[in-house]
């Protein structure tokens, strides 16, 4: 994550963690969202979904 952004952004993608959040609360997996957000890696989406779930 961008240390002193808000929205928390996932770091050099543009992509906001509430749209990763969006999309597992919508039934997605990790491994889904990934392939279906073919810029983040995996470990950007479990990162993204640590931050969401632990604020």
């Amino acid at each position: 994550m961008q240390p002193s952004s808000w929205p928390p952004i996932i770091a050099e993608t543009g992509t906001s963690v509430r749209r990763i959040a969006v999309l597992y609360k919508q039934g997605n997996s990790a491994e889904e969202i990934a392939r279906l957000m073919t810029h983040l890696s995996i470990t950007q989406v479990y990162a993204a979904l640590t931050y969401y779930h632990a604020n």
